[in-house]
């Protein structure tokens, strides 16, 4: 490093010391979390956990609410009672049904500084709430209107009058801290055991035999406070779990934690780990604050650990968002580290963090994949299409929220045609083959059916433009100028087996869709069935198979055709070989004249806001 850089540095360290006053580093600490977390808010959309909530505040009564609102659905009552009074309150518009949870999520930044300076210093603090600022694992969670915000909140707040207790035993504070116990666990169940696990290490290494028994009483009136939900969550236990939706956890489910904890950043989370190791060697270790940082260890740990075993051996459970209540720890002890350096350096880092951390939410383009979604902005940009073109709306989305959505003035979709009540009907490819447009405006996500999409962009192969969002792509499409298959191409004869298409898979981050389809006319018995095999450089493999008779076109000649994403094959990243074939095992009198594999643009940007993004 030269002189003239050294003098730079020298500079800046003078003007954080001078220009940026202590007293003034929690104000721009909290005046970037709320720019960060009202970035947009006008524009604020609904995503499908949000509907699915809204959706069960229409209850005439609180009974009904507790009865078909609560206890079928597997999470506490308080967000979901919140909401519906809320909602009768001030409607259904997203900026104002947002709100509160946007506020919680600012407050539980004031509240990670102010543990973060009762457990250590204020040097630790700057560093602890600038992270809980801007890191996307807290910023996600906070704009959201499900219980994540409010039990991050509750939680925050137990952990602040307990460590109060312990340092000054007053009372008052166990009030405090019996009541936001209560509340953590009538709103979230993972906010209440990471509470049980921190209140549990501090009742063993920080009270002493006086504060034990009155933090037991405490402890006994959280309890009380929170026993007429009691059965509610008897019945959830009962339930077993959340859903078919979620998978139990990989192996390295931890590693990736990490990596969306720090942005999958090296140059994030890569000064945090070596000033670790430098605190580790270099810093004079007291036993009060190593105590400390064991009980923050262990809150970050046991509770990942109980619900991964959880997942593996009884119902799977595991997700960023039930892991949203360890990140605190994860932040308080990231800031620990900062407990003996000079003032200045930790103001400086603080800086760094508020700047990279806003720049690489940016960069993973959170402020599209977390505002706007597919339930709300496709059907503006359909409508601001140009009106000269004749293009048709096909969306694939939960029909009672659309429902919903124009009942409540959130958003009217009238001119477009959904395809789940296509699908009930057995009506699919009968409505595509009678469609007289040239465009059709095509909203899937990542669960819509890959006959589906198939279906549909054999017909309209041509991608004039993509828009995309956290789980879903929509796509303008057109037709080909020749889109049926050739009639000269000789057919092949009733066999067990078709000929075999291959195609030797190589990334391309923007052509990550793969259509195979096969033409085919005759008489079949349902059992005919169009087959995808993938086998993988590794070993890995996939086999799956659409009957050929699952969509009938109107004329003879029949299309069947899948549409699968690279990303969704097993050890894609190695490469391998993807086939496609007809099996007529039971050699139905059908012919077959091609089976086709084709590369098509898919949503580079899809589930972005939990995983790497690679373009």
């Amino acid at each position: 490093m030269s002189d003239t850089e050294f003098q730079t540095l020298g500079r800046l360290f003078r003007f954080l010391r001078l220009k940026l006053p202590a007293n003034k580093v929690l104000l721009t600490i909290l005046a970037v979390s709320a720019m960060i977390r009202f970035w947009m808010w006008p524009e604020m959309q609904f995503h499908h956990d949000e509907l699915s909530a809204l959706m069960r505040t229409r209850f005439t009564s609180f009974s009904e609410l507790m009865t078909e609102g609560v206890w079928i659905d597997g999470h506490p009552a308080f967000t979901q009672i919140f909401l519906w009074f809320w909602t009768a309150l001030i409607g259904y518009q997203p900026m104002v049904v947002k709100l509160p949870f946007i506020l919680s999520g600012i407050a539980s930044v004031y509240l990670v500084y102010t543990i973060s300076k009762l457990l250590f210093n204020a040097k630790s603090a700057y560093v602890a709430a600038s992270l809980m600022a801007v890191l996307q694992y807290s910023v996600v969670y906070s704009q959201w209107a499900r219980p994540y915000a409010f039990g991050l909140l509750f939680m925050l707040g137990a952990f602040y009058f307990l460590i109060r207790f312990s340092n000054d035993s007053r009372k008052v504070n166990l009030l405090g801290f019996a009541v936001l116990t209560s509340l953590s666990a009538y709103t979230h169940y993972f906010a209440l055991l990471q509470l049980i696990v921190f209140s549990a290490l501090w009742f063993v290494f920080r009270l002493n035999n006086t504060q034990r028994k009155w933090f037991l009483l405490a402890a006994v009136g959280a309890f009380i406070l929170w026993l007429p939900h009691l059965p509610v969550t008897l019945n959830h236990l009962a339930m077993g779990g959340i859903g078919y939706w979620l998978k139990t956890p990989a192996d390295d489910y931890y590693l990736d934690l990490i990596g969306f904890s720090f942005h999958y950043s090296w140059f994030f989370a890569l000064p945090f780990a070596v000033l670790a190791l430098l605190y580790c060697t270099r810093s004079t270790l007291h036993r009060s604050t190593l105590i400390t940082q064991f009980m923050l260890i262990g809150s970050w740990i046991i509770p990942f650990v109980i619900a991964y075993f959880y997942s593996i051996e009884v119902s799977a459970l595991m997700h960023f968002g039930t892991m949203v209540f360890t990140f605190p720890s994860l932040i308080l002890l990231s800031g620990s580290v900062f407990i003996n350096v000079d003032v200045s350096l930790s103001k400086m880092v603080a800086l760094f963090v508020l700047v990279y951390g806003t720049v690489t939410l940016a960069q993973r383009e959170h402020f599209q994949l977390n505002i706007k979604t597919e339930f709300q902005e496709p059907v503006e940009v359909f409508r601001s299409l140009d009106p000269h073109i004749n293009v048709s709306a096909l969306f694939d989305l939960r029909a009672d929220a659309v429902m919903f959505m124009g009942e409540k003035g959130i958003e009217k979709m009238t001119d477009v045609q959904l395809i789940e009540p296509l699908l009930e009907n057995g009506r699919f490819s009968h409505y595509l083959d009678h469609l007289d447009t040239e465009f059709i405006f095509l909203v899937v996500h990542a669960g819509t059916p890959k006959e589906v999409l198939g279906q549909v962009l054999y017909r309209y192969p041509r991608v004039n433009e993509m828009f995309f969002y956290q789980s879903a792509s929509a796509y303008l499409l057109s037709k080909a100028a020749a889109n049926r298959a050739d009639s000269a191409v000789k057919w092949s004869a009733v066999s067990e087996y078709s000929e075999p298409t291959t195609h030797s898979q190589a990334i391309d981050p923007s052509r990550t869709l793969i259509l195979a389809s096969s033409y085919w006319k005759g008489k079949r018995r349902n059992d005919a069935k169009l087959v995808v095999d993938w086998r993988s450089h590794s070993g890995a493999s996939l086999w799956q198979s659409a009957d050929l008779a699952m969509f009938t076109a109107a004329d003879s000649l029949q299309l069947t055709a899948m549409a699968f994403d690279i990303r969704d094959l097993p050890g894609y990243k190695e490469g391998g070989e993807f086939s496609a074939y007809v099996w007529n095992k039971s050699l139905d009198n059908i012919q077959i004249q091609k089976v086709v594999l084709k590369e098509f643009p898919s949503n580079p940007l899809r589930y972005g806001l939990f995983r790497r993004i690679t373009k």
